[in-house]
């Protein structure tokens, strides 16, 4: 699911309890984007995307929670 987000040249963060965490922005599919500056360009000001939330049981799917964000909200940075 993540295959193409971690091929990206730039990640997503956002502010969850005081600490950035990375966020992995999703389209209408469900599937994450593969960021970089010309997709960053081109995102709506409304994004919807995945974070971890919970690492606790067997299923990665059920450690991920689903957000709504502004896209003045979500930190871009280059990866290093």
């Amino acid at each position: 699911m993540f295959d193409s987000s971690e091929k990206s040249d730039f990640k997503a963060e956002i502010l969850h309890e005081e600490k950035w965490i990375k966020f992995y922005i999703i389209n209408e599919d469900g599937e994450p984007y593969q960021l970089n500056e010309m997709t960053i360009k081109c995102l709506p000001e409304s994004i919807k995307g995945l974070y971890v939330s919970n690492t606790i049981g067997y299923n990665p799917l059920g450690w991920f929670s689903k957000k709504m964000v502004s896209k003045k909200n979500v930190r871009f940075s280059k990866k290093s």
